[in-house]
């Protein structure tokens, strides 16, 4: 068992040996060694698989933060720090969070999202559960990194501007008229089946996207939300990770490669709420 202190909130937060990590260091510099062997996380610096446990009904966003600060971020570092506005206070909130996951503080950037997210003047309550759908609705909305690099609906790809990701909602989990009370889809085939790949046709050619990360709900009313998503392990592999922060980490699903680039968990379409896809270069 390993505590680490988060510098937001001042509480200690056990973490249980489930975790993959390289060996770092906690604040009384002792070396903590990873426990589970199954698949090692070198990637940029020391960035960790600990998550930081559901408290407060955060699940709402810590889905989507996650798949941001993990899935996201790290494949567009240089993008991201010079398009920052340190002007904004979303900027800023969200370039603070990413330097402690790249320093293997995940869960002292996770706490300061939350601490921000339920700050006063926001939409969002401490203590009241939420949706995932409107929160990453209302984030690039506010937040101007957000913005420039990716888009959360089709029309904001324009003819000159191009992001790296898309966000792409399924319409059929905001109609709870589709379902039964046990959570059951009443047709065959309702909802959304997004394609691995797609392409847009602009002034200067084809652009091609591909699926890249999903947020899900464990019910159509969505009760819980967590994220899955490509991460990089070295500079150039990648693998598929589970976010739920009813964890204490990260748990490893696949090894991508050439010939197994779609995972199956990366296709399941029950319960999906965002799609995430990354432009293809």
């Amino acid at each position: 068992m390993w505590t680490q202190q988060t510098d937001v909130s001042k509480t200690d937060v056990e973490l249980e040996d489930d975790y993959i990590l390289p060996d770092v260091t906690d604040g009384n510099d002792e070396i903590v060694h990873q426990s589970n062997l199954n698949a090692l996380l070198v990637g940029y610096k020391q960035q960790s698989l600990l998550l930081n446990r559901n408290a407060s009904n955060s699940c709402y966003i810590d889905a989507p933060i996650e798949l941001l600060l993990r899935s996201a971020l790290p494949y567009i570092k240089v993008s991201f720090f010079k398009n920052c506005d340190f002007n904004n206070s979303f900027d800023n909130a969200l370039f603070a969070a990413f330097q402690h996951y790249e320093e293997g503080n995940s869960v002292v950037g996770s706490q300061l999202i939350r601490n921000f997210v339920w700050a006063e003047g926001t939409p969002f309550v401490i203590d009241q559960m939420d949706d995932s759908y409107f929160f990453l609705e209302w984030l690039p909305a506010k937040c101007q990194i957000c913005g420039e690099l990716s888009a959360y609906k089709s029309n904001l790809i324009h003819q000159d501007i191009v992001p790296e990701f898309l966000f792409l909602a399924d319409p059929t989990n905001r109609d709870h008229k589709n379902y039964t009370k046990s959570g059951q889809l009443k047709e065959d085939n309702l909802q959304v089946f997004f394609p691995e790949e797609f392409t847009i046709d602009l002034d200067s050619g084809k652009q091609k996207y591909e699926i890249h990360a999903r947020i899900y709900s464990t019910h159509p009313k969505g009760l819980h939300y967590y994220s899955i998503g490509k991460i990089l392990t070295t500079a150039d592999e990648q693998a598929l990770y589970k976010f739920d922060n009813l964890r204490t980490s990260a748990q490893y699903l696949d090894t991508l490669s050439n010939i197994n680039k779609y995972p199956k968990q990366l296709k399941m379409a029950n319960n999906t709420v965002i799609v995430c896809y990354k432009r293809k270069h």
